[in-house]
Formats: C-alpha cells, structure tokens, sequence
C-alpha cells in the first residue's frame, strides 16, 4: 500500500469523511496494537486520554498523533480530542480551524495548508472520546 498523498487527503473534510479506514505501516500498526494493550491495563482508552489530555478545566487538546496513518513525507498526522461536555461548542470548520490556527500559532509550526474531519461512527477506534483528525502539509 502507498502512503497516503495530499491530492488524496484533499477530498475529505467535515461533511464528507472517509468511508473506509485508512492504513498505517505495519510498524505503526504493531505500536498501536501493543499500547492498545498496555491502556487497557490501565483502566482503558477514554481514562488513559482523559488523564493524559483533557485534565481540569481543558475543554480539548491537539496533539500529534501518536500512530499516524501512512502518509507521504510532508505530512504530518494530529488529533483534536475534546470532552464530551464541550464538543458541541467546537464542532464545526469554523471553530475547527480556530484550533487549529492557535496550536499552529503556539507552536511556530509551517504550515501550509491542513485538513480534517471526524471519522464516521463505523470507523472510530476511540468512541468514548470525540476527537478529529488534522492533516498539515508543511510549507
């Protein structure tokens, strides 16, 4: 499988998702699986994110995704993981790239263009938490 390209990226935004899942290297995939393991001994995916990203009054957090999907050397993978009780508020391209353009302002990133979406219902490997998926193509 060839890693993902940003033409191919540049089809999905937040009212038209992906429909199928996409891949990671079989590396990432292995990393993934095993920490999928290690969280559920410590008492599961939406404990482990909770305490590692939406403590006190934080309402989200963009991160790097730590098992990005496959794609091309540019890109580079984040997550928005947002509490439940806020969700609502930023749930929208809007409010979405306001995120986005405070964590790129933040961390003195170059970037040239992004885009996100949530997963569709079927697809999401974290259902407790809702979070978005960001794409950025560096400058």
């Amino acid at each position: 499988m060839m890693p993902y390209s940003w033409d191919f990226l540049k089809q999905f935004h937040f009212s038209n998702q992906p429909t199928s899942a996409f891949n990671r290297t079989e590396e990432v995939e292995r990393s993934y699986n095993l920490h999928g393991t290690e969280i559920k001994k410590m008492g599961g995916t939406e404990t482990y994110l909770k305490k590692k990203y939406l403590t006190n009054e934080v309402k989200y957090a963009m991160t790097h995704n730590n098992f990005p999907y496959d794609m091309e050397e540019g890109i580079v993978h984040y997550v928005i993981w947002f509490k439940l009780e806020s969700f609502s508020d930023f749930n929208n391209p809007n409010e979405v790239r306001k995120i986005i353009k405070k964590f790129k302002e933040d961390n003195s990133l170059e970037i040239h263009d992004t885009v996100f979406f949530q997963n569709i219902e079927r697809l999401r490997s974290v259902h407790e938490i809702p979070h978005i998926h960001v794409f950025a193509k560096l400058a």
